[in-house]
């Protein structure tokens, strides 16, 4: 049996933009973020942190209620 694989189905991309969505606001980093893994499994970096979340709780909410797609 060999399985196929369409990353373009438009349930699967609905479910991925309703998802993006939700930050929509936060402002994207620039590509200066280094870590490195160490023995001990903690992730170090001399150029800041990943992932900062700077959008408000309030904005978070805002935008999951804004960004709900209707069933199909």
């Amino acid at each position: 049996m060999k399985l196929h694989f369409d990353s373009n189905q438009e349930y699967q991309l609905d479910a991925i933009k309703s998802i993006t969505d939700i930050f929509e606001g936060q402002p994207l980093n620039g590509g200066d973020f280094e870590f490195s893994i160490y023995p001990a499994g903690a992730l170090h970096s001399e150029n800041g942190f990943g992932n900062r979340l700077t959008l408000s709780e309030d904005q978070i909410w805002e935008n999951v209620k804004t960004s709900k797609q209707p069933m199909k």
